[in-house]
């Protein structure tokens, strides 16, 4: 009887250790999760920020031809 009362005692022991050990995996991962949405928001702004930029660069284009067409005409 008393080997099956050492054998419930380890195995309580490895439960309460594989139970904090998965309470530390789910803050892990909460954390990771957070990371995630922020890092997904950053990559958001960032395309936001390209398209701006892209277009500027094409109204700035535009805006080139024309001012390089009126000079042509004009010379």
């Amino acid at each position: 009887m008393k080997k099956h009362e050492e054998n419930e005692a380890k195995l309580t022991l490895q439960i309460t250790a594989l139970n904090e050990n998965l309470g530390t995996v789910k803050k892990e991962w909460q954390s990771s999760q957070r990371r995630v949405s922020e890092l997904e928001k950053q990559t958001d702004d960032l395309r936001g920020e390209i398209a701006v930029l892209e277009a500027t660069v094409q109204n700035n284009q535009d805006e080139r031809r024309a001012l390089l067409e009126r000079y042509i005409l004009d010379v």
